[in-house]
Formats: structure tokens, C-alpha cells, sequence
């Protein structure tokens, strides 16, 4: 869980396969080679922007009961990162630079039914 709801009722994650409460609101990460271009985010596609991804992790985490020990407090509340307007250029610039153009653009995987 990445603390995208406090609960989790319709969209369990992989617990819709395995059944196990532990893995209720778990998902798979994605690569985040070209993440700038593949808009929406989060499994859900609920965030358009990376902007909106980073305020969830700066603010926006809730206090699932699954959420991992690296997004919790010593106290067990959700951990919430407060980026700077400063910060948040930052890591978007960053992300940017995991883009690859020349992948984007090369003819040879613009058609995958060749």
C-alpha cells in the first residue's frame, strides 16, 4: 500500500489473487523509465500529473492498514514527506530525465504487431 486511501473496499490489489488480508491495497510498481510520458498515474489512474503524485506523497498519504513500515512515523502515522515548491521542481525535473527520447520516437517500437 502506498497510502492512497485509508481503506480499501472495491479495489483490493493483489489480494484479489491471493486472497491474504496482508495483501489488501498492494500493487505493482511500475519501471519509472519514461514515467514523465505515461500520464495517468497510480493504479487507478487517479492522479494526471506527477505534480499531483508528489503532493500525495508530500501530504496527501493515509493511514491504511497495510501501509509499510517505510511510510510510517516511529509513532505509526503515515509519513508525510512536505516538499518544498522548491523540491517538487526538483524531482520533476529529475523524473524528466528518465524519459527516453530516442525509444519514443525510433519507428522500430511504434508498431508492436510487426
Amino acid at each position: 500500500s502506498n497510502g492512497l486511501d485509508a481503506q480499501s473496499t472495491d479495489d483490493l490489489g493483489v489480494a484479489e489473487t491471493t486472497n491474504r488480508r496482508r495483501d489488501i491495497a498492494k500493487f505493482k510498481s511500475p519501471s519509472l523509465k519514461n514515467i514523465a510520458v505515461t500520464a495517468p498515474y497510480m493504479h487507478d489512474g487517479r492522479f494526471a500529473t506527477l505534480e499531483q503524485v508528489i503532493d500525495h506523497y508530500s501530504t496527501g498519504v493515509q493511514n491504511h492498514p497495510n501501509l509499510p513500515r517505510r511510510l510510517r512515523n516511529p509513532d505509526g502515522s503515515p509519513v508525510r514527506l512536505n516538499f518544498s515548491a522548491q523540491d517538487k521542481q526538483d524531482l520533476i525535473a529529475f523524473l524528466r530525465t528518465l524519459t527516453d527520447e530516442s525509444m519514443l520516437t525510433d519507428e522500430r517500437w511504434s508498431d508492436p504487431f510487426q
